[in-house]
């Protein structure tokens, strides 16, 4: 697949992983005080209750400077509340850490709350 972007006041679309290509523009381009991404959620899920977004999340990581090493997720997470459910269930086939978890509990507060 070729990539894709446009970029005109403040607002970029990329097609493909574009994270370490915002975050660049972020920096790049003078006096950007708002960045605006169109951004697939057609790859969001619930979890155990929880709406998770990778994409969204990836991206929010990825511009605060915490990013995995793998590209998701955020660095230094540890993974105490998954290896428990993993305790229960044995099925988990998802990788969320515990600072991770922290974004979906918020998110889910705020779309709960409407917002």
């Amino acid at each position: 697949m070729r990539a894709r972007f446009y970029y005109e006041n403040d607002s970029a679309v990329w097609r493909g992983r574009c994270c370490k290509f915002l975050y660049g523009l972020q920096h790049a381009v003078e006096n950007v005080k708002d960045l605006n991404a169109i951004i697939n959620v057609s790859d969001d899920f619930i979890w155990h209750g929880f709406h998770i977004s990778p994409d969204i999340d990836t991206l929010i990581y990825t511009l605060a400077e915490k990013e995995g090493p793998l590209g998701w997720g955020i660095q230094d997470d540890t993974f105490s509340i998954l290896n428990e459910i993993n305790s229960v269930t044995n099925n988990e086939w998802f990788q969320i850490g515990d600072k991770d978890l922290v974004t979906h509990i918020l998110r889910n507060e705020a779309l709960t709350n409407g917002n």
